[in-house]
């Protein structure tokens, strides 16, 4: 044998001890196996989620923030001389100024 021979020989009955490790949990992913990068995915929009060497890695992402609105109506500020909606893209409100707004000759709605 060579000593790349040794080292598939080595790699597939690590992949082989992974597959019965993952069947043995019953394929709920409590211990982060994976075969693919979907395997590994927290639903979390702050993590990287990458599947290496049949183990999940769910890296977070530095300056990301869970979402604090889903529509324009989650960030609704009572004022009404800003522009309120939602970057759903990354989950955080924006309420922007109107310019030349002055809330004392604006008729409420």
């Amino acid at each position: 044998h060579t000593q790349a021979a040794e080292e598939e020989s080595s790699i597939q009955r690590f992949f082989h001890l992974v597959r019965l490790l993952k069947e043995f949990l019953n394929d709920d992913n409590s211990a982060g196996i994976c075969e693919t990068q979907a395997d590994c995915n927290d639903n979390n929009r702050c993590t990287i989620d990458s599947c290496n060497l049949h183990f999940c890695l769910n890296r977070p992402i530095e300056g990301c923030t869970q979402p604090t609105c889903w529509r324009d109506s989650d960030c609704y500020d009572d004022n009404i001389c800003t522009e309120d909606y939602c970057n759903e893209h990354f989950g955080m409100c924006h309420n922007e100024d109107i310019p030349s707004c002055d809330p004392d000759t604006v008729p409420a709605t």
